[in-house]
C-alpha cells in the first residue's frame, strides 16, 4: 500500500503544481507513473497517464481512451480519482449531469482523498448554470473539507458568486480573503476579478489600477483576459488609442491565442475600438469644416449626429456583450439561443412521431393546481396534462402548466397533436392551450414555405376542440372557427357520447369542482377502447351521485385526482360524519378510497398529488394493500398500452404486465421524479437507467 500512498500524494503534488508550475506538474506526474512500474502497480497507469493528458497535454480524447482501459481492469485502487477525472471530462464537454454524477461518486468511494477538487469543481459547474446559490453551498464545502489545500481558489470562486447577484462589495471582500489566504497561487486572477467588481461598481479608475496589478503579477497565467478588461474601461473613457494597444497586446497573450473564442472576441474590441477612432477622426474634421464654413452647417451637424448615433449603438453592443463575461461564456450565450431555436423548429416542423400502431396513454402531470405558479424549481414544481394516441390520432387532455415541455421531453412533436380536450377552465388545466394553438399556426406558416400555398389548402394542420362550458366562456372571445388552426369546436356536457376516433369513444361525466367561473359544467371523462375504459375523474370532490357514475364500467383503468390528504379527513377515523369530513374540490384520501370501491379497477394510477405531499409511492402502496388491486402515483414519463394496460419499462425498453411493474421515488431523485421498472431489475440498476433514459 506504500506505493498506492506515494501515488496519490504525487497526484496532490501534481495538481497543486499545475496551476503555476507545468514543470513541476509533469515532473510529479511522470514519477507517480515511475513508482507505478517499479512496484509492480502496472494496473494503475492508465490513470495516471489520464492526468498527464488532461493536466499537461489538454488532450481529454485520449484520456478518455485510457479511462476507458482503466475501468476493465479488475482490483483497480484508484476508483475515486477514476470518478474525478471523468467528471472532469464531462465538465470539459459541458455534460454537466454525467460530470455532476462522477464527481459524486468519487466524493463516496473509500480512500479519496482530494474531495476539495471535487466539490469546488461541482461548484463551478452550478456557477455555468447559473445556480448560483447552489454553487455557493458547494465552495463552501469545499473549504469546510480539512484535506483541502487551496482554499483561496474557492475563496476566489464565492467572489465571482456574489459579482454575479451583484452584491459587489461582498465580492470585493471575497477576492480580497482570497488574496490574504495562505498558499493561494494565482493572485492574479482575483486582482483582475476584483478589478471587474470595481468596474461593475462604476469606480473604473480603481478597476484599471488592479487590472494593471493582475498584469504585474508574477506567474499570471490569464493576461490578456487583463488587457481587455483594461482596453474596455479605456474606451468607456474615450481614451481609444490605449484601448486599442490594449487588445492589441491580448491579441498576443498566450491565454487568448490558444483560445480561438477567446481570439475572435479580442479581435471584435478591436475593430470596434478602430470604428471608434475612424468615426471620432470624422467628427472632429466635421467640426473643422462647420468651423470654416465649408459645407452648409445644418448637414454637418446632421452627419455628426448620425455619426454619434452609430457610436452609441456600438457602445451599447460592446457593454452588453462585454457584460455576459469572457469569450467561453458569451460563445456560450449564443450557443444556447441557437441550440433553442434549433429545439422550437425541431418540435414544429418534425413529422409525427407517434408509432401508427401503438395506442397509448401518455402521463405528463406531475403536482396540481397552483404549486407550478409560485415555484421556481422549474425541474420539480411541474404540472402538465395527458396524451392519448389511438388510431394514429393525438389527443390532449387538459394541457395545464409545463405541458409542452414534457410533451417535447417525451420526444413528442406539434404535428402529433390533433384534438384537444379541456374538462375545466382552472389554468393548471388550460394555461398551454393557446401556446399549443400558436405552435400550430407556426407549424402551418413553415409548412406553407415548404410546400407552397396551394399545397397547404390541403395539408393544413388543423385540431378539434373539445371544452367543457366554463372553458368555453373563458376563451370565447379567442376562439373562433375561422382560425385556421381549430376544425370543430365541441361544447361538453355531461352524458354526451361522442366518437374521438373509429375505436376511441368517449362519455362525458359530471364532476363537482369550483372553477371560479362557476361550478356547475367541470366535466369527467371515460374513453371506451375495445371492452376497455379510462376513466378521468378530472378535478372533483365525492359525494355518492359522483361515485355512482361509474360502477358499471368494466376493464377499467381509473385516473383519479386526489389533491392532497386533509387534517379533517382524519377526523373521519373519530367517528364524524363522512360528509363532514370529505375534502372538498378535490377527491382528497377518502374520495380516492370510495371511488376505487366503486369501480373495482384492474388498474389505478393516482394523479395530481399537492406538491405537499413528498413520498407519493408509499400512499399509494399502502392503499393498494387495503384493496388488494394495482395502484401506483403517475409522474412524467408514464406510459399505458390502451389495450391491456402494461407499462413501459425503460430498463427493458419494452411492456410488461401491470401487476410486474414497479414505482419508485429514489432517495437521490431529488425532484420528486418516480421511476417504473419490471421486477426484472434491482433498484439500483434501475435508477441508472431511469436517469439516462428520462431526463425530465
Amino acid at each position: 500500500m506504500g506505493g498506492i500512498t506515494e501515488i496519490k500524494a504525487l497526484i496532490k503534488s501534481g495538481l497543486e503544481n499545475n496551476r503555476t508550475d507545468k514543470e513541476s506538474s509533469i515532473a510529479d506526474f511522470n514519477k507517480a507513473k515511475s513508482i507505478a512500474e517499479e512496484q509492480n502497480l502496472h494496473k494503475e497507469i492508465p490513470l495516471i497517464e489520464s492526468y498527464i493528458k488532461i493536466y499537461i497535454e489538454n488532450d481529454f480524447d485520449n484520456a478518455k481512451s485510457l479511462l476507458d482501459k482503466y475501468q476493465e481492469t479488475k482490483d483497480a485502487q484508484l476508483l475515486g480519482y477514476f470518478y474525478f477525472l471523468l467528471g472532469k471530462i464531462y465538465d470539459q464537454k459541458g455534460d454537466y449531469d454525467n460530470a455532476i454524477e462522477f464527481y459524486q461518486k468519487a466524493l463516496d468511494t473509500p480512500g479519496y482523498d482530494t474531495p476539495g477538487y471535487a466539490l469546488n469543481n461541482m461548484g463551478l459547474i452550478y456557477f455555468n448554470k447559473g445556480a448560483y446559490d447552489r454553487a455557493a453551498e458547494f465552495f463552501q464545502k469545499a473549504l469546510d473539507t480539512p484535506s483541502y489545500d487551496t482554499p483561496g481558489t474557492s475563496i476566489n470562486n464565492m467572489g465571482l458568486v456574489y459579482d454575479q447577484k451583484g452584491d459587489y462589495d461582498k465580492a470585493i471582500a471575497f477576492y480580497q480573503k482570497a488574496l490574504d489566504s495562505p498558499g493561494y497561487d494565482t493572485p492574479g486572477m482575483a486582482l483582475n476579478n476584483m478589478g471587474v467588481a470595481y468596474y461593475n461598481k462604476g469606480e473604473i479608475n480603481r478597476a484599471v489600477d488592479l487590472y494593471q496589478k493582475a498584469l504585474d503579477t508574477p506567474g499570471y497565467v490569464t493576461p490578456g483576459m487583463a488587457l481587455n478588461n483594461m482596453g474596455v474601461v479605456y474606451r468607456e473613457l474615450k481614451k481609444y488609442e490605449e484601448a486599442l494597444e490594449c487588445h492589441k497586446k491580448a491579441l498576443k497573450s498566450k491565454d487568448i491565442v490558444k483560445n480561438e473564442s477567446n481570439k475572435i472576441y479580442t479581435q471584435s474590441l478591436i475593430k470596434s475600438v478602430e470604428n471608434s477612432i475612424k468615426n471620432q477622426k470624422k467628427i472632429e474634421e466635421l467640426e473643422k469644416s462647420s468651423l470654416s464654413e465649408e459645407i452648409e452647417k445644418s448637414s454637418i451637424s446632421e452627419e455628426i449626429r448620425k455619426i454619434k448615433s452609430e457610436t452609441k449603438e456600438q457602445d451599447v453592443l460592446t457593454k452588453i456583450f462585454e457584460s455576459f463575461g469572457d469569450a467561453d461564456a458569451r460563445d456560450k450565450f449564443f450557443k444556447e439561443i441557437e441550440e433553442n431555436q434549433k429545439k422550437l423548429d425541431e418540435f414544429i416542423t418534425a413529422s409525427e412521431s407517434i408509432n401508427k400502431n401503438e395506442n397509448l396513454l401518455y402521463i405528463l402531470r406531475r403536482f396540481n393546481s397552483y404549486t407550478p405558479i409560485v415555484s421556481s424549481y422549474s425541474n420539480i414544481s411541474k404540472g402538465g396534462g395527458y396524451f392519448i394516441t389511438c388510431d394514429s390520432k393525438g389527443i390532449v387532455i387538459d394541457p395545464g402548466f409545463n405541458f409542452i415541455q414534457n410533451f417535447f421531453d417525451n420526444k413528442l412533436r406539434i404535428s402529433d397533436i390533433d384534438k384537444i380536450i379541456i374538462t375545466h377552465a382552472h389554468n393548471d388545466h388550460t394555461v398551454d392551450l393557446e401556446s399549443i394553438i400558436t405552435l400550430i399556426y407556426l407549424y402551418n406558416k413553415k409548412l406553407e414555405e415548404d410546400i407552397g400555398k396551394e399545397e397547404i389548402k390541403t395539408k393544413r394542420k388543423r385540431v378539434d376542440l373539445y371544452l367543457n362550458a366554463g372553458t368555453f366562456k373563458k376563451y370565447g372571445g379567442w376562439l373562433s372557427l375561422e382560425r385556421e388552426e381549430i376544425d370543430k369546436i365541441y361544447i361538453l356536457n355531461p352524458s354526451d357520447e361522442i366518437n374521438i376516433t373509429s375505436n376511441l369513444k368517449l362519455k362525458v361525466t359530471k364532476a363537482k369542482h369550483n372553477e371560479i367561473i362557476d361550478d356547475e359544467y367541470c366535466v369527467g371523462l371515460i374513453f371506451s377502447y375495445g371492452d376497455n375504459n379510462i376513466i378521468f375523474t378530472s378535478d372533483t370532490e365525492w359525494n355518492d351521485d359522483i361515485g355512482s357514475q361509474y360502477k358499471n364500467f368494466k376493464n377499467a383503468l381509473l385516473i383519479p385526482h386526489m389533491g392532497t390528504v386533509t387534517r379533517k379527513e382524519a377526523d373521519y377515523l373519530d367517528g364524524k360524519p363522512l360528509n363532514e369530513c370529505v375534502y372538498s374540490n378535490h377527491l382528497g384520501l377518502i374520495g380516492v378510497t370510495k371511488m376505487i370501491a366503486a369501480v373495482t379497477p384492474q388498474l389505478t394510477v393516482i394523479s395530481e398529488f399537492g406538491e405537499e405531499i413528498k413520498d407519493r409511492v408509499k400512499i399509494c402502496d399502502k392503499i393498494e394493500s387495503v384493496f388488494k388491486s394495482k395502484i401506483i402515483p403517475a409522474d412524467i414519463g408514464l406510459k399505458i398500452s390502451l389495450e391491456d394496460y402494461s407499462i413501459y419499462c425503460y430498463c427493458c425498453d419494452g411492456f410488461a404486465s401491470y401487476d410486474e411493474i414497479k414505482a419508485r421515488q429514489y432517495p437521490v431523485s431529488n425532484n420528486f421524479k418516480i421511476y417504473y421498472h419490471c421486477k426484472g431489475h434491482d433498484d439500483e440498476k434501475a435508477r441508472n437507467s431511469m436517469d439516462e433514459l428520462m431526463k425530465t
